[in-house]
């Protein structure tokens, strides 16, 4: 029969057609499977968390600098303040500013950091400090002078006379500037270990 016929000419039957094309199947889909952060184009990578207990020293001495800086200058103005109100003062915002990229600080942490930002406020303290002892030089010997001429103990006369020479006031002032250099990392110490312990252990 001709494809066009629709009843066979015989028996007069109609003609069934069958697509030679086999139907297609539904094509099954694969389960959505869950998108994690490193399939995903647009997500960001991981930080590596901080090593406990290492200390970015590198990245605390660039936060701290200038304030440590501000610190050594305000001491030789007005020492007393500078140490004890200003110091501490400037390390715990240091701290706050090293937490969110060097990690936890715990108290040993915070006290190796304090004393830390202590030598770098005395190295400022220094650097302002030797000019003006060396300004200063004549009439801090003449004040010498003057109180070693009241003194009526002659050993003590001659003692205080010998501070009075080059040798003598070199020996004075490096003596002093150990003093402070102490005073600066015993109060860095003591505040960064304070600061950085957890509220409930702080005094």
């Amino acid at each position: 029969m001709e494809e066009k016929t629709a009843f066979c000419p015989a028996c007069r039957a109609p003609q069934i057609r069958v697509s030679a094309q086999p139907a297609e199947s539904p094509e099954i889909l694969p389960a959505d499977e869950p998108e994690t952060a490193s399939d995903s184009p647009s997500a960001s990578p991981p930080i590596a968390p901080a090593q406990p207990g290492r200390i970015q020293w590198n990245l605390f001495f660039r936060m701290a600098s200038p304030l440590a800086a501000l610190t050594g200058f305000l001491a030789c103005l007005v020492f007393p303040i500078a140490i004890l109100l200003v110091f501490p003062l400037s390390l715990r915002r240091v701290i706050h500013r090293y937490r969110p990229y060097g990690g936890p600080v715990g108290s040993g942490q915070g006290a190796r950091l304090g004393a830390f930002m202590g030598l770098l406020s005395f190295a400022s303290f220094l650097i302002f400090a030797l000019p003006t002892l060396s300004l200063n030089h004549g009439a801090m010997m003449d004040k010498v002078r003057a109180m070693a001429a009241q003194n009526p103990d002659p050993q003590a006369q001659q003692m205080m006379l010998w501070f009075t020479t080059e040798p003598g006031f070199i020996v004075i002032t490096v003596f002093t500037m150990l003093v402070f250099l102490l005073i600066f990392l015993a109060i860095g110490a003591i505040s960064g270990a304070l600061l950085a312990a957890p509220p409930k252990n702080r005094l």
